[in-house]
Parts: structure tokens; C-alpha cells; sequence
């Protein structure tokens, strides 16, 4: 009797809608990465010989490459920048000493004309390090932004880093 194929649901990320607190910060096209990964530490006991292993990480990392943004935009993405209200231009100094968790806010990632998956990642900040501006050989704006997953305290233990549920019916 032959193996019945499995069943697999593709979870498409990109081209969608990046929003940060209920902000829009833009929109990709594209590959967005969402990657998670679990490291282990191998646990030997001499007492029985049994080897076990367990959990020491999970990180979770979005990267976000962002299209058609703008100074206002990526401040919302750099907290300890700036934009001076009177030419509009983004002002970013020094982070050093500043505790990130305290930026942490909610990413969503919503498809644009796809009937796939949306993406929440509860609470996250956006990793320090370069971000990345380019244009594309179109002419489109381009800032990779990456983010940084933390567990919400305020969710049930075992669902507080991310959801990835149906793109609600509009």
C-alpha cells in the first residue's frame, strides 16, 4: 500500500505589511525571514547512564526588509533616535547603557492580496546593529530591520512568544 502524501501548509511572510505597535513601519517585498531555533544541552546523569537533553535557548529573529520607507518611519524602529520637527531629518546617537526589553512591542507581519498566514510576534525589539539602507534596481527605498523576540508575561505559559494565525476576514 502505497504512503499517502502529508499535508503541508506554506506560511508565507513576504510580500506583506510590517506594522510595530499598531504602526505601520512599511511594506516588503519579497523574502521575509522569520526564524526560530531551539539549542540544546546534552544532560549525562552517572547514576542510571541516561542521557537527556534540555532546552537552554529559543531564540526567535524576524528580519523585515522594509520598502517605501521613510525617516518616520525607521524612528520607530531606532528608539533612541530622533526627528527634528523642523526639517524632518532622523538624528540618532548613542545607545550605550540602554536596556532594549523596554522597547519591546508587538511586530505583525500581515500578507498583502494572500490568503495565508499573519504573523504576531508579541512582544520584540528591534536588534541593535547596522540597518541596512539600499535601493533596489527600481528605485524602491529598502531598510532591513531585525527584531528580537522576549516571552510576554502577560500570555499563558508555553504561547508567549508568537502566534501565526488566519488572515482575518476583512
Amino acid at each position: 500500500m502505497p504512503l499517502s502524501p502529508i499535508a503541508v501548509e506554506k506560511i508565507d511572510f513576504g510580500p506583506c505589511k510590517a506594522e510595530f505597535d499598531n504602526a505601520e513601519l512599511g511594506r516588503t517585498k519579497g523574502e521575509t525571514v522569520f526564524n526560530y531555533s531551539i539549542e540544546t544541552h546534552v544532560l549525562e546523569t552517572e547514576e542510571d547512564g541516561k542521557v537527556d537533553e534540555i532546552v537552554i535557548d529559543d531564540p526567535l529573529l524576524v528580519t523585515v526588509p522594509l520598502l517605501y520607507t521613510d525617516p518616520a518611519s525607521l524612528v520607530k524602529v531606532i528608539p533612541w533616535g530622533t526627528i527634528d520637527a523642523i526639517s524632518g531629518v532622523l538624528k540618532v546617537g548613542k545607545a550605550i547603557g540602554t536596556r532594549l526589553s523596554q522597547f519591546a512591542k508587538e511586530l505583525t507581519l500581515t500578507p498583502l492580496g494572500s490568503d495565508t498566514k499573519v504573523l504576531k510576534v508579541y512582544k520584540c525589539y528591534p536588534k541593535p546593529g547596522p540597518i541596512n539602507f539600499a535601493y533596489s534596481r527600481t528605485g524602491e527605498r529598502i531598510a532591513n530591520v531585525q527584531f528580537v523576540a522576549i516571552p510576554d508575561s502577560t500570555k499563558t505559559a508555553g504561547e508567549d512568544y508568537f502566534e501565526v494565525a488566519p488572515v482575518p476576514a476583512t
